[in-house]
């Protein structure tokens, strides 16, 4: 017999809110990245071949580095390297370079020297908002959809069959690098130590690849119309809620891959804008 259909409100207005921060704030920035000149010279510079390599070749170097790096101080200089980079992106849309910088480093900051839910979360949505933004305008959206399509049998295999993908990330957690957003059950979680915070009943955890890999594909379908990036979008935030339905209904909770659902209805958004121009 099926499990029943649970909906948590609480936890689903906090998936919405880190969730779609960093698809509205990403998608805010590609549209003005796009509208430059400069930017638009340069766009669309990464094959499809090119993002599979790149990917599979980081993915390779993560797990020797799992394996040969015992201390954290690796992976934590990894984590806002990345973030730090993708909030740049975001604070030098409207802001002066040397502005943006600083304000980019005063957020990596702030998440190492006072590390809560809270400004983790923040520096994960700036990140990946910057990053996402950057490499959706890098890529065609026929690319992004194999991609997306390639990943989510990749996540659902990583997850299911061979647990790689829980094992990595526990690894990431012991060494202080959580690439995920951290979302408790109970509000007064965000002022959690992030030195206190575990996978269990009272935090809930949503990748980082599975938040900006929708994003890619609204960021891509900027250079089709500001429609197809908005119903892409808005795609993406109802597989969400199909996501919370999922997760929320399991007889028992365990970790399940989120991207399949997330990328198809980020598709689907995109599809159906097409259909109604």
């Amino acid at each position: 017999m099926p499990a029943p259909i649970t909906f948590k409100g609480k936890l689903l207005l906090q998936e919405f809110v880190v969730f779609g921060l960093v698809q509205v704030l990403g998608l805010w920035a590609a549209l003005s990245l796009f509208s430059r000149t400069e930017f638009a010279e340069i766009q669309v510079t990464t094959s499809l071949w090119q993002f599979i390599v790149s990917f599979a070749v980081a993915t390779v170097l993560m797990i020797i580095a799992l394996r040969l790096i015992r201390g954290g101080l690796f992976f934590k200089t990894l984590f806002f390297l990345v973030n730090f980079l993708g909030a740049e992106i975001i604070f030098n849309v409207y802001l002066p370079v040397a502005v943006a910088v600083a304000l980019a480093v005063l957020i990596v900051l702030v998440r190492s020297v006072v590390p809560r839910v809270w400004s983790h979360n923040l520096t994960i949505i700036l990140g990946l908002a910057g990053v996402g933004a950057a490499f959706g305008l890098s890529l065609p959206v026929a690319a992004v959809l194999l991609i997306l399509f390639l990943l989510s049998i990749y996540d659902y295999i990583a997850v299911y069959k061979t647990d790689y993908m829980v094992t990595m990330f526990r690894g990431l957690m012991q060494r202080g690098a959580i690439f995920a957003a951290v979302l408790p059950v109970k509000m007064r979680g965000w002022f959690v130590d992030l030195n206190k915070v575990k996978p269990g009943n009272e935090f809930v955890f949503l990748g980082t690849g599975d938040m900006v890999l929708p994003l890619i594909l609204s960021a891509s379908a900027v250079s089709y119309s500001f429609v197809s990036a908005v119903f892409s979008l808005g795609g993406s935030l109802f597989g969400l809620v199909v996501l919370h339905i999922l997760f929320t209904s399991q007889k028992r909770r365990a970790p399940m891959p989120a991207l399949p659902p997330l990328a198809l209805f980020a598709a689907l958004g995109f599809v159906i804008s097409l259909l109604i121009k």
